[in-house]
């Protein structure tokens, strides 16, 4: 199991500090292993083979997978 505290720990940080409201994090999620959520827009996590990649969703409901992938290897 992944530990995202610290990733979760920076959402609520930036978010407080950006003005967001309705700031959230979850990991009980059926496609992704962690969903931060905002009023302003969310964004989920998923791992991809050795990718990790980026969804979003924006203020209107509108949902972007794969908007950014990364790697965590070296």
């Amino acid at each position: 199991m992944v530990d995202f505290s610290r990733l979760a720990a920076n959402w609520f940080q930036w978010t407080n500090m950006a003005g967001m409201t309705h700031v959230s994090v979850s990991t009980d999620c059926d496609d992704y292993q962690i969903l931060f959520t905002s009023a302003d827009e969310s964004f989920h996590l998923r791992q991809d083979g050795d990718w990790w990649a980026i969804g979003e969703v924006d203020d209107r409901g509108k949902q972007y997978n794969n908007t950014a992938k990364f790697s965590n290897s070296t």
